[in-house]
């Protein structure tokens, strides 16, 4: 909400995102990892095993320079300027394999709004 307002963008209407594939193979890099809880509750260790972490940068997505541009004007610390990566994580749901389906959304929503305002 904050990006939309200082980008001036229009009150988009989210969509369902059935699928997206990227442009190239291996555009979205994931790391998951599994933990080994020595000490601690039982619900930090489910917090921990489901977690997923993607990186990928927004050159390789295939958009315009001007929707790159918004892409990284909308992902706002999420991007890394040195090495021009964006990163995304995700722990909300159950299971590792969900978390990276609602990446994938996260990242369609993204490519979305980056078009829409170029």
């Amino acid at each position: 909400r904050l990006a939309e307002r200082q980008l001036g963008i229009p009150n988009l209407e989210l969509k369902p995102w059935i699928q997206w594939s990227p442009p190239k193979s291996e555009v979205l890099r994931y790391r998951m990892a599994e933990y080994v809880i020595l000490h601690g509750s039982e619900t930090l260790e489910n917090k921990l095993t489901r977690k997923v972490e993607c990186h990928f940068k927004p050159n390789d997505l295939g958009l315009s320079p001007e929707a790159t541009a918004n892409l990284v004007a909308i992902c706002g610390t999420r991007y890394n300027k040195n090495k021009q990566v964006v990163k995304l994580t995700s722990d909300a749901l159950e299971t590792q394999e969900e978390n990276v389906e609602r990446i994938e959304c996260m990242v369609a929503q993204l490519i979305y709004y980056a078009k829409a305002t170029a």
